[in-house]
């Protein structure tokens, strides 16, 4: 029905605009320190852009019935949701100190 057509799309766009994100941050940090930093923040990331790929990918299951994809999907964006969460005020520590070692115009 209707939701299931707005949670398809919202879905989608989630699932784009948090892979891009997720590659571009590697991509900024990179290119500006020539290095990662393989902290929590960089290990959330990266779980949680495989736990999008991966509960994307039972949506076909669970379009023809699969009730075992259905709950893998609602428990992948469970933990997501909580990593997500955890992950903010690293990611907020990050941009402060981006901020502090960055010289303004």
């Amino acid at each position: 029905g209707k939701f299931r057509d707005k949670h398809n799309t919202m879905g989608a766009l989630l699932l784009a605009a948090g892979v891009t994100t997720s590659v571009e941050g590697c991509l900024n940090t990179f290119s500006r320190t020539g290095k990662l930093f393989p902290g929590p923040h960089l290990w959330a990331g990266a779980a949680i852009t495989c736990a999008w790929a991966i509960a994307a990918s039972l949506v076909p299951a669970m379009q023809k019935g699969n009730d075992a994809a259905r709950s893998a999907h609602i428990a992948l964006n469970t933990v997501v949701f909580g990593l997500f969460l955890w992950q903010v005020p690293t990611g907020w520590a990050i941009v402060e100190k981006v901020f502090q070692f960055t010289s303004w115009p």
